[in-house]
């Protein structure tokens, strides 16, 4: 079953298997519009996001446990 939303979209692209995921992007062309591509943009930015401030507090987390 295709999802409605953008975010299921993704999931179900991550779960096809690599040979067909040709077939699927071609039968779901339709459904990879701005929005899609706008959900999958603030996905990433959420990502990097969490990363930095990982990164960032890393430092103070490794300086509390040192003391």
């Amino acid at each position: 079953m295709i999802p409605d939303t953008d975010a299921g979209l993704v999931e179900f692209f991550l779960d096809t298997d690599a040979r067909e995921i040709e077939i699927e992007i071609g039968r779901l062309r339709p459904r990879l519009n701005h929005d899609f591509f706008g959900h999958i943009s603030r996905e990433i930015a959420q990502i990097k996001f969490a990363v930095t401030r990982t990164a960032v507090g890393l430092p103070f987390l490794v300086d509390c446990r040192l003391e």
